[in-house]
């Protein structure tokens, strides 16, 4: 983590920051046994426009944890292999079962909103979108669970996103991140300098 920024000089994401905090200590009353993990609030959708700091936020959030962090996206789970749907599944699935396996881990879809909306869907090809959605949202909340694995997401079009993304459960918890204030440029410039 020596390249992972501090996520306390993170300035202008006060809010996302703020989740950090809190998911930390419920991630200490899970590991004693004092919190069930469906009471951790462990998803988190970040939107905002390019250059905000998502990225940023996803391997400062990893380091303040102390936890691996695992990145994908539907591009990057796409040119895993052949470009057909199976590749991309099993490239998709490998991803969520690394960070099981971590028992502990940060998950980032990074340009979520990729994924399309699949009641908005018109084109000849619209199953293999559709089928490609169904999937993720089964690794996000299937059978086998998360539990352990804090599932981070980013966008730059929130509301190009499919409804059951973003539903009770889910990626239900958003922070939409602005372009830094005067007063935060300042400090971004300080922590720079």
């Amino acid at each position: 983590f020596s390249e992972a920024p501090d996520l306390e000089r993170l300035h202008g994401m006060d809010d996302a920051v703020k989740w950090a905090r809190s998911l930390k200590a419920s991630l200490a009353l899970y590991e004693s046994g004092q919190l069930g993990w469906a009471n951790v609030a462990s998803a988190l959708l970040l939107s905002g426009p390019p250059g905000t700091g998502k990225t940023t936020f996803a391997r400062a959030l990893a380091a303040y944890l102390g936890v691996p962090l695992f990145v994908g996206s539907w591009s990057s789970w796409l040119g895993t292999g052949t470009g057909h749907q199976g590749s991309m599944l099993l490239a998709m699935r490998k991803s969520f079962a690394d960070a099981r396996a971590a028992k502990k881990a940060v998950l980032f879809i990074d340009e979520v909103d990729s994924f399309p909306n699949r009641g908005t869907l018109r084109h000849a090809h619209a199953d293999w979108d559709i089928q490609v959605v169904n999937a993720l949202l089964a690794e996000i909340d299937g059978i086998e669970g998360r539990a352990g694995v804090i599932l981070l997401a980013a966008c730059n079009h929130p509301r190009l996103l499919d409804p059951a993304l973003i539903r009770s459960g889910r990626l239900d918890r958003h922070i939409a991140l602005t372009t830094p204030d005067g007063e935060h440029l300042a400090r971004i410039f300080r922590v720079h300098l």
